[in-house]
Formats: structure tokens, sequence, C-alpha cells
């Protein structure tokens, strides 16, 4: 009797790369620039938008959901913390990073309460961007490799209909 080494083994399905779509909201024109170039050399990031203000984030994340979202606490006009709130009700599952010149416990503890993934420091931890698309990567990846092997489809960001890599304003 000869034994079959696929039995009972599920059929592998390749899975997709990740595609992220990522919004920055920052005020300060140079900060912003830095944060879309680190960000634009990622291979994950597959679409990148910009806002400088409140409403214009709202709009932005309304129209398109973003994987991952990085955010000011202060604005010229709005609030980051208010942006934060409304992604967490609109996509629980969007990676948020706070990037902040105020990094304070104040503002450290509220953001985080209200589900930040990360809170840095705009002096110290901007390279932890980095970080930030890699834990949106790996969540993402998880979704996708649970749907297949359930035999379902799980939404893994951009793919073709979406917009190329390309910073818009």
């Amino acid at each position: 009797m000869a034994l079959d080494p696929g039995a009972g083994v599920p059929e592998f399905r390749a899975v997709p790369p990740v595609r992220l779509r990522v919004l920055v909201v920052e005020d300060a024109p140079l900060i912003r620039d830095r944060i879309v170039r680190l960000l634009g050399t990622m291979p994950a990031v597959a679409a990148l938008s910009e806002a400088i203000a409140e409403a214009e984030a709202l709009e932005k994340f309304s129209a398109q959901p973003a994987d991952v979202v990085v955010l000011d606490v202060r604005l010229a006009q709005g609030s980051g913390v208010r942006v934060l709130e409304a992604v967490r009700r609109m996509r629980p599952e969007a990676v948020v990073a706070i990037l902040t010149n105020f990094p304070y416990a104040i503002y450290r503890r509220r953001c985080m309460a209200l589900g930040a993934d990360f809170f840095l420091d705009k002096a110290t931890d901007f390279e932890r961007l980095r970080d930030v698309v890699a834990v949106a990567v790996a969540r993402q990846a998880r979704r996708v490799h649970a749907a297949a092997i359930a035999g379902t489809t799980a939404p893994a960001g951009p793919g073709p209909g979406h917009p190329p890599r390309a910073p818009e304003s």
C-alpha cells in the first residue's frame, strides 16, 4: 500500500505581494516631503496621498481609505487627534502612526488610547516609519494568507485599477 505524501495537505496558492495605500497628514511642507520621499522608496507602498489639514485628510481617507496613515497631532487647520478618531471608526485595521514634534506623555496616552499603533518623535524616530510600513505589510499578509487558506478573498491593497505609486498633493 503506497502512501500519498500530499494527502490532507491544502493546495498551495501563491499570495500576491502586499501593496499599501498610505496617507500622510502633515502641514509642514519640508517634513511632509521628507516622509513622502522615505515611504516612496519602499516597494510595498503602492499609492501615496497627502493632506495638510483635518478636513482634507478626512475627505481623502473617506474617498480612498488608506492602509497606513502617518499623522501629525497638531495641524494648522484642525486636529490630528480627530483624524485618528475618524480613521479608527472608518477602518479599524489601518496602521496609524503619530509623528510629532510634541512627544509629550499627555498626547502619547491620548493617541494610544484612541488606537494609534505608533507614537513617534519627529526629532528621534523618523526612520521608524519603515517599521510602520513593515507592520502594515505583516498585517495585510496575514489577512491575505488567512483568506487564501479559507478559500475566500481579502483586500490586498492597490492592484489593477488602483493608481500607481506616485505622490499626489
